[in-house]
């Protein structure tokens, strides 16, 4: 059975064989940087037929996850996964959450809002301490 670069297995039965395929292109697309990575290098780290990764090139190309290096052979990320790396994530949950709660207290009569820590400062915090088990992004 063929083995993804994720360490999966390619031909899983749960009938999601093909998303976990993307999703591990995309990593190693993501892992190769600006400089891109070719066809036969996905293919390989994939352990996939050439043909099976041309047509998920194909596909992720099409539909804006990644892009094929000007002039090149190369692909590299694209900017639909840029996109969606910014869409709303844990973290921005979290301080939306706690603005709310922040805000409450500081229109709670007794409370002096000048002590409390600002609204942003709280969003800034949460963000540098995204648990290591998040990640932000694809």
């Amino acid at each position: 059975m063929l083995q993804l670069a994720s360490g999966e297995p390619a031909g899983v039965a749960d009938g999601t064989q093909t998303i976990r395929r993307a999703a591990s292109i995309l990593r190693s697309i993501a892992n190769a940087g600006i400089q891109g990575v070719a066809l036969a290098d996905i293919a390989r780290l994939e352990g996939l037929p050439r043909s099976t990764a041309h047509r998920m090139l194909k596909c992720l190309l099409q539909e804006g996850f990644i892009e094929q290096l000007e002039g090149s052979k190369r692909y590299c990320i694209g900017n639909l996964t840029f996109e969606l790396s910014l869409a709303v994530n844990r973290s921005a949950r979290e301080v939306a959450r706690w603005r709310k709660q922040l805000e409450g207290y500081a229109a709670t009569p007794g409370y002096d809002p000048k002590a409390l820590p600002h609204v942003d400062e709280v969003g800034a915090w949460l963000t540098a301490h995204v648990p290591k088990d998040q990640r932000i992004g694809l």
